[in-house]
C-alpha cells in the first residue's frame, strides 16, 4: 500500500470511529500528536521494550502467546512500546493530512529533496523549543497535552481562558482528567490560574497564564 492510500485508510477508520463527528481543528490535532509523543517518552523512561504486547510484529516481545492461535478478531493482545506510540503519532498526522486532502507522497519527496541540499545541521537545532521543559518533566502525558492546548490558545501575553468543558471536548478527555491535569500544571509551576467573574457576579471560566 502506498503512503497516500494508507493515509486515506487511516482517515476512513478515524471517521468510522467518530473522531470527526463534531468536526476537528488543527490545535486539537496538534495536542493529540503531542500526547502520542508524550506516551512514547513515557515508554522510553520506563525502560519498556521497543515493541511488546503482540506477537504479530517482527522483533516484538509477546506476552500473550496463548492468544496467537485465536481468530484475529478474538485476540486481546495490543501492540505497546515506544515504536508503537511513535506510529500512533504518525497515524494521527496521516489522518489529518488525508482529511485536508494533502498529497503526502509529493510533499515528502519535495521536502526530502530540499533537505538533501541543506548545510550540516543547518542551524544546530538540538531541542524541541518551548516544549523542551515539558518533555523532560515527570508530568503525565495528559498534563502535557493540556499544557500544549493552552499554549496553542494563548495570546501574546501567554494568557487564555477556555472552559474545562471545551478543553475536555477538544482533547477527547474527561472533565475530571482535565481538572487533574490543570492542578498538576499549577503544582509544577508551569501555569497560574485565577477565577473570572461575569458582570452579574457569576463565575466564568478560569484565566490561565503560562509561566
Amino acid at each position: 500500500m502506498k503512503l497516500n492510500e494508507y493515509a486515506r485508510a487511516v482517515h476512513e477508520n478515524a471517521v468510522a470511529h467518530g473522531w470527526y463527528d463534531d468536526g476537528i481543528e488543527f490545535p486539537e490535532v496538534a495536542a493529540l500528536i503531542h500526547s502520542e509523543i508524550s506516551e512514547a517518552l513515557a515508554e522510553y523512561r520506563e525502560g519498556n521494550p521497543l515493541i511488546y504486547g503482540c506477537c504479530g510484529i517482527p522483533g516484538a516481545v509477546c506476552e500473550h502467546a496463548e492468544e496467537c492461535d485465536k481468530p484475529e478478531n478474538e485476540r486481546t493482545c495490543k501492540p505497546e512500546g515506544l515504536a508503537v506510540e511513535l506510529c500512533d503519532a504518525i497515524m494521527r498526522i496521516l489522518d489529518y493530512l488525508a482529511y485536508m486532502k494533502v498529497d503526502v507522497e509529493a510533499v515528502l519527496e519535495a521536502k526530502h529533496a530540499y533537505n538533501l541540499g541543506r548545510p550540516y545541521r543547518h542551524g544546530g537545532k538540538i531541542a524541541v523549543g518551548y516544549f523542551e521543559m515539558i518533555y523532560r518533566s515527570e508530568l503525565s502525558h495528559r498534563a502535557r497535552a493540556v499544557y500544549m492546548y493552552l499554549k496553542d490558545h494563548a495570546d501574546k501575553d501567554g494568557q487564555c481562558w477556555p472552559g474545562i468543558r471545551t478543553i475536555a471536548a477538544e482533547l477527547k478527555l474527561s472533565r475530571s482528567t482535565v481538572k487533574r491535569a490543570l492542578d498538576d500544571l499549577c503544582k509544577a509551576g508551569l501555569i497560574a490560574k485565577s477565577p473570572r467573574w461575569r458582570e452579574n457576579g457569576s463565575l466564568s471560566s478560569n484565566l490561565y497564564r503560562l509561566l
